[in-house]
């Protein structure tokens, strides 16, 4: 194996490979930086057991980089990933000797880094991948920060640590949910002809948002216990969580008691504000008070050392009945920040039902809801 290649080209491939190591994953040969010469490219893998991504830099047409012999290595990323970025020259040669030695010099400097894997790197299954669907990355990583913030830290909580893409005609709904709010987006898929639903760690897809680039399309495909995504020159496969995922259609209300309408930007403001104080309190609980009588919001917060915070709270519409319910001050910033702009209805059922909330920049795309803190005093 041996190939010659402008350094800071082989440098950006590395990096993005080194996202899908874990250095100090149960394998120890997934601490390593799999390197794959071929007769027209280089491919650059980094794994771990939930993800692995791929990286390939083509030889055809491609003066930055000359094959001069196939072959393939697993390599300390760590160690590899230091020269490369220190070394000083503009190109690099890459050389395995007697499979037990990487060779690494440029006109003025050499290194010999001794191989301390067995080159028995894992292979995935490439074959058996379907349903194939295409969009923009921009779209796509839109959507992923739109529920990804929804899912559940915990890990007891299998299931709601990823995120639900369910298929169906026409359609792509990407559910999140921690149990306490949920975040769905609805895309529109016309290629998209049967009906099926997976569950990606919502960990992994935080790694995908990273990589994603705005110019690019997405093209995903998934198999029995794999979601792979073909960008650019990546290759990103996310293993999947095999669980059944909650019926989340059933937990939107179909009935409210109370609904105001607001501009999005304003009442995150307000919520920030009282988030200053309510911070300070064990729930991080804020209230919000509706008196559609004298047509009047309030929301407030108190801390366990008795601070407080009151606004009156500006809306274009409101109507139903009066109402004061309790929130956790971030899933409501978090559910606010989400839209961003624009005029977003509250819909509110009682002080112990979820609160739905949809934008009219989305439509009917983006649906979320958050459950209140039910208090007993």
């Amino acid at each position: 194996m041996k190939f010659k290649i402008k350094r800071n080209l082989l440098l950006k491939h590395i990096n993005r490979a080194n996202k899908g190591i874990a250095s100090k994953s149960p394998q120890y040969i997934l601490r390593g930086l799999y390197i794959e010469v071929l007769d027209d490219r280089i491919r650059l893998t980094g794994s771990n057991q939930s993800l692995r991504i791929e990286t390939e830099i083509l030889a055809e047409n491609n003066d930055d980089l000359q094959i001069e012999s196939v072959g393939t290595s697993v390599v300390d990323a760590k160690i590899v990933t230091d020269i490369i970025r220190r070394m000083s020259n503009e190109n690099v040669t890459f050389e395995l000797i007697d499979q037990k030695t990487v060779h690494i010099f440029d006109e003025d400097t050499e290194f010999k880094v001794q191989l301390s894997f067995e080159n028995d790197y894992p292979i995935v299954q490439k074959g058996g991948f379907e349903n194939d669907f295409s969009m923009s990355a921009e779209v796509f990583s839109d959507v992923l920060r739109d529920v990804l913030f929804a899912i559940s830290k915990l890990e007891i909580q299998v299931v709601m640590t990823g995120v639900n893409l369910r298929f169906e005609r026409g359609k792509i709904y990407f559910i999140a949910t921690d149990s306490h709010r949920l975040s769905q987006r609805v895309i529109d898929a016309p290629e998209v002809n049967s009906s099926f639903s997976v569950i990606i760690p919502g960990s992994n897809l935080n790694v995908l948002l990273n990589l994603l680039e705005d110019e690019t399309e997405v093209k995903m495909s998934v198999n029995d216990s794999l979601a792979l995504f073909s960008f650019a020159d990546y290759s990103f496969y996310s293993r999947l969580i095999n669980e059944k995922y909650p019926d989340t259609d059933a937990v939107f209300p179909k009935e409210f008691n109370t609904v105001v309408k607001a501009d999005t930007h304003e009442w995150f403001q307000a919520v920030e504000r009282a988030a200053i104080i309510s911070s300070g309190n064990s729930s991080n609980m804020i209230t919000f008070s509706i008196d559609e009588d004298n047509k009047k919001i309030v929301l407030s917060g108190v801390s366990d050392k008795e601070d407080s915070y009151k606004e009156e709270l500006p809306f274009s519409e409101l109507t139903g009945d009066n109402l004061s319910v309790h929130f956790n001050a971030n899933f409501m910033l978090d559910a606010l920040r989400a839209y961003g702009e624009g005029e977003t209805t509250f819909r509110f059922t009682t002080n112990r039902g979820a609160l739905t909330l949809e934008n009219e920049n989305f439509e009917d795309s983006f649906m979320q809801l958050v459950t209140p803190i039910i208090t007993y005093d």
